[in-house]
C-alpha cells in the first residue's frame, strides 16, 4: 500500500469523517490502494472492499480518466461526453460514492492529464505534435496533448469539478509533464 500524509484542518474534521479514525488529529495517515476504472466497475471491486475493512488500508485512489484517456463513469455533458471519452466502467457513480462513504474510505480522483490520446485524436489541433506533424507518443504508442494549450487544462479542471461534484475527497493530476522518449524530444 501506498502511504501519504495528509495534513488536515482540526476545524472541519471532514478527512476524519472519511476514514477509520477514533479521534480528530491535525494529521492523518493515508493508506490506500490504486484501482482502475475496469476495477471499480467489476464484481472484483467487492474483493477490494473487503481488503480495506480488514486491514489498515483507509483509502482509495480511483481512475476519473485514465491514461487511455477514458473516463470512468458516463458524464451527462461537457468535453469528455462531446469527444466519446466515457467508458461507463462504473454505471452508477452515486451509487458507487454512497458504497466508498459506507466504508469510510478516503476517496482520491486519478486524473492522468496530458497522456491522452482520445483527446488528441478528437481534437487534433491539442495533441502533441512532432515537426512534420504527426502525434508526438509514449514508448506504447499513446498519444500526448500539448502541456501547453489552455483548452487541456479546461478539460482537466472541467473533471476535476465533476470528480468534486460526485464526492471525491480530493484529486491527484497525475502525468502533468511532457513524455519522455525519441519522440518527446522530436516535440514542436
Amino acid at each position: 500500500s501506498a502511504e501519504v500524509s495528509k495534513i488536515v484542518g482540526s476545524e472541519s474534521g471532514t478527512a476524519e469523517e472519511g476514514l477509520h479514525s477514533e479521534e480528530q488529529t491535525d494529521s492523518v495517515k493515508i493508506k490506500g490502494i490504486y484501482v482502475t476504472g475496469p476495477m471499480a466497475g467489476s464484481k472484483g471491486f467487492d474483493n477490494l472492499l473487503t481488503l480495506v475493512d480488514t486491514t489498515e488500508l483507509n483509502a482509495m485512489v480511483i481512475d476519473v480518466k485514465n491514461d487511455d484517456g477514458k473516463v470512468t463513469w458516463n458524464l451527462a455533458e461537457g468535453t469528455a461526453k462531446e469527444i466519446g471519452a466515457c467508458a461507463g466502467y462504473v454505471s452508477d457513480m452515486e451509487g458507487f460514492m454512497a458504497l466508498l462513504k459506507e466504508h469510510h474510505i478516503y476517496t482520491i480522483a486519478r486524473i492522468a492529464c496530458f497522456k491522452d490520446p482520445i483527446l488528441a485524436r478528437e481534437k487534433s489541433e491539442l495533441g502533441l505534435k512532432k515537426p512534420d506533424g504527426t502525434a508526438v507518443t509514449d514508448g506504447n504508442g499513446l498519444a500526448w496533448v500539448n502541456p501547453c494549450r489552455q483548452e487541456v487544462w479546461d478539460y482537466l479542471i472541467e473533471l476535476g469539478r465533476e470528480a468534486a461534484k460526485i464526492g471525491f475527497d480530493e484529486v491527484q493530476f497525475d502525468y502533468v509533464r511532457f513524455p519522455i522518449g525519441k519522440d518527446a524530444r522530436e516535440a514542436d
